[in-house]
């Protein structure tokens, strides 16, 4: 399975305000609107083939064009939220540079959300990726600065280019290890048994490495337990331990 990690950072919308305290801007008072800053990404089965593109350095085609193919060619894609955000922000681009009606959208790969596993199985007093990565002992995002690195980004400055492009690469690298620690808990991930046509593999992680660890058992049949040692990831045999079942 090709199965791709991808991150995006978008920059804000620009209008008109009278205030600063509960600011309401109306669809006349935008002046520019937001959209798809940068993006980095890398295949999770090749950790050093780290790919950037970004608005200033690429240009907006040639940036929606490099994520289509990526996506394109991708059996899975894991994001942190990026079923609400990042995925979402790929369509727009896609149809705001006309690419969609050149190539139509990517086939849809798996997505494999971390935030959304996060919400579902754990029980943390923030969901936030830094926090996270902190709880689990992984190296953390590299702080920004605040909203001064964007706004240096939208007008230019080569230093602000070169540290935005550092904290989109880290957040790619800190998503594989979220991903390697939360893979065990996820129950929406693709079977690589069936992608890969084999029948006695990890179904997460394609690993032969296992230990026993009982049986399941249904209405009628019982079923081998196996743990996976490199991933921890509980799974059952698919051939029945009983060759005549008791109904």
């Amino acid at each position: 399975m090709k199965t791709l990690l991808i991150d995006i950072e978008t920059f804000p919308l620009s209008g008109y305000a009278w205030g600063t305290r509960d600011v309401y801007i109306s669809l006349n008072q935008v002046i520019t609107p937001p959209g798809v800053l940068s993006f980095a990404a890398e295949w999770y089965e090749n950790p050093h083939n780290k790919v950037f593109y970004s608005l200033w350095k690429d240009g907006k085609e040639d940036m929606a064009k490099a994520a289509w193919d990526l996506i394109q060619e991708a059996d899975a894609v894991i994001t942190y939220n990026g079923d609400r955000f990042d995925l979402q922000w790929f369509n727009t681009l896609w149809m705001e540079t006309g690419l969609d009606k050149e190539r139509g959208f990517p086939t849809t790969p798996a997505s494999i959300d971390l935030y959304k596993t996060v919400r579902s199985k754990l029980r943390l007093f923030s969901n936030k990726l830094e926090h996270v990565t902190n709880w689990l002992g992984i190296k953390s995002k590299i702080q920004t600065g605040g909203f001064e690195l964007w706004l240096g980004c939208m007008s230019g400055d080569e230093k602000s280019h070169r540290k935005m492009e550092r904290y989109n690469r880290n957040d790619v690298t800190i998503m594989r290890g979220v991903y390697e620690r939360l893979r065990p808990l996820m129950t929406a991930h693709p079977n690589l048994n069936v992608i890969n046509g084999t029948d006695d593999l990890c179904p997460v992680c394609g690993s032969s490495n296992r230990t026993l660890a009982g049986t399941r058992p249904t209405l009628t049949r019982r079923y081998q337990r196996y743990r996976c040692t490199d991933c921890n990831r509980h799974y059952s045999d698919n051939r029945p331990l009983d060759t005549t079942g008791t109904r």
